[in-house]
């Protein structure tokens, strides 16, 4: 997997993401906050990275509810090394059973019948995002409630 790391700005980033998919968030009535602030940088490949926020707010607008909310933020938890940022991406969707947290980074079984690609697998995307984001010397997690939503965190180093 050949990479181009370098410097990329955080906000720059996810609002050029946001810009895609704006449609898709007035389309379903959902709210979007991105609470990043200015001069946050990751030492990553730019064009993996917005691969990676654009399947996390894709799926973020994809599994909520009309009228829900996705969020956007940097983080800096208690313990956490200075040499890493935090990016957070949440909704207000449908969440994901516990017991399915890990299995959504495998790769899917392929589909033996058309109408199976749709019926809840997760596809190619979160699986090659978490392998994007361990290539850039990061990492892909989720937390999530049932009827509450997720929020998945991607570290990446920062620059």
């Amino acid at each position: 997997m050949e990479s181009k790391i370098r410097a990329v700005e955080v906000r720059q980033a996810v609002d050029e993401v946001l810009r895609i998919v704006e449609p898709q968030l007035v389309a379903k009535r959902l709210d979007s906050v991105a609470d990043i602030p200015p001069g946050v940088r990751v030492a990553a490949d730019r064009d993996r990275l917005h691969g990676i926020l654009l399947t996390l707010i894709a799926n973020a607008i994809r599994f909520n509810e009309p009228g829900g909310h996705v969020m956007i933020d940097v983080g800096y938890p208690e313990g956490m090394p200075e040499d890493v940022v935090m990016l957070r991406i949440g909704d207000s969707g449908c969440g994901i059973a516990l017991e399915r947290q890990e299995a959504i980074f495998e790769p899917s079984p392929p589909a033996r019948h058309p109408a199976e690609s749709d019926a809840g697998g997760t596809g190619p995307g979160l699986v090659t995002s978490r392998a994007w984001a361990r290539a850039m010397g990061g990492d892909l997690r989720v937390r999530s409630d049932v009827d509450r939503g997720s929020v998945f965190t991607l570290k990446l180093p920062k620059a």
